[in-house]
């Protein structure tokens, strides 16, 4: 997968879609602003380019949270910092 750089041009579109979506859909459940989100879309097979993310919260934030999901499912118990932005 390639280095950082804006959203694929292929997937722009649908990721803000999809983005859209969800963030509509947390805030009238759960409450404006109370769950952050990602959405991460990659390619399979040879040609897979890299991974693209969209998400509701700040980048320092998604650090943190991609940092405690990966630590998870490394089997490793984590303690949750304050993420609140």
């Amino acid at each position: 997968m390639s280095t950082h750089g804006p959203i694929e041009p292929a997937l722009h579109k649908l990721m803000n879609e999809i983005g859209h979506l969800i963030s509509g859909a947390i805030d009238q459940s759960a409450g404006k602003g109370k769950y952050g989100f990602a959405l991460l879309m990659f390619g399979f097979g040879p040609e897979k380019g890299r991974m693209n993310y969209i998400s509701n919260a700040e980048r320092e934030t998604m650090i943190i949270a991609l940092k405690e999901l990966l630590a998870r499912f490394q089997g490793f118990d984590v303690e949750t910092p304050d993420t609140r932005q």
